[in-house]
């Protein structure tokens, strides 16, 4: 019997081998940062990625808390360069 594999990871493949496409096929460098952890701490950012890219029009909307709904919706900005790292965006006052 051939094992299935999941819609997030089936997702995820997909997104991957897009992304190495549009990159000519480079692997490797890049990350994801994505709003509500440390490198994108406040929650509230998002809303500028929400005028730009108008995610209610499939119907995924962002609650007045700045969360997505369906409450499986993901968003993230993706780099892809060899010197990208994850970072800790602290608070102006602890510099």
């Amino acid at each position: 019997m051939k094992a299935t594999t999941s819609s997030p990871t089936a997702c995820r493949r997909w997104q991957s081998r897009r992304r190495r496409r549009a990159r000519n096929g480079c692997t490797g460098g890049g990350k994801r940062y994505s709003f509500g952890y440390p490198a994108c701490p406040n929650l509230e950012d998002q809303e500028g990625l929400w005028k730009l890219l108008k995610p209610e029009e499939i119907g995924i909307q962002l609650t007045e808390g700045f969360m997505m709904d369906p409450e499986a919706s993901v968003s993230a900005l993706v780099f892809h360069h060899p010197d990208c790292t994850y970072f800790s965006a602290g608070d102006a006052a602890e510099s």
